[in-house]
């Protein structure tokens, strides 16, 4: 009997659960994104949101492991990458699921920059607007690897995003360490 491309989840009833908290997550982020306020009471909410969730996820990972594609699939596993992206005061659980999750290349990258930046040292992949990056020069070849755009048309298209800049600002430190300085 050959091998199939296709599997059977071990879990769908978790997939289904992390599924449904990235769907909330995303509304209540579009929402406040949409009423054009990031801060008060609906910043307030994501930030509640992303304590109960990140408790949530915790859990899941106390009981059943790490979601990795055999777990829960590649929809609920990439659902699960976009709340651990969303866990900056968790800096252990996004370092942790970058060791334990199987992750596609470009979530990696995307979220190891992220633990980078928020640990004060420069990003590799450049995916953090307006950090540092470490050895820019061959940054292109990273994100390449990764399955990244090039780094001069991020740029633009964060610029076009952004017209006011970066939303935070950072100085570069002896030996690749970085401080936010707004």
């Amino acid at each position: 009997m050959g091998s199939s491309i296709f599997y059977t989840m071990k879990n769908p009833t978790l997939a289904a659960q992390i599924i449904r908290m990235k769907d909330m997550d995303q509304e209540l982020r579009f929402l406040t994104r949409d009423l054009g306020t990031t801060d008060g009471l609906a910043n307030s909410l994501v930030y509640v949101m992303d304590l109960v969730h990140n408790t949530a996820m915790l859990r899941m990972i106390e009981r059943y492991g790490y979601p990795t594609r055999a777990l829960v699939g590649k929809r609920a596993l990439q659902a699960f990458w976009l709340l651990v992206q969303h866990q900056d005061d968790d800096l252990l659980l996004q370092g942790d699921c970058l060791t334990h999750c199987d992750f596609e290349p470009k979530e990696q990258a995307l979220l190891s920059d992220r633990v980078a930046v928020n640990s004060g040292r420069k990003q590799i992949f450049g995916t953090q607007y307006g950090a540092p990056i470490l050895n820019p020069k061959t940054v292109d070849q990273r994100r390449k690897e990764a399955g990244l755009e090039p780094i001069a048309e991020y740029h633009a298209r964060m610029k076009a995003m952004f017209p006011k800049g970066p939303a935070r600002t950072y100085q570069s430190l002896p030996g690749g360490k970085i401080r936010r300085i707004s």
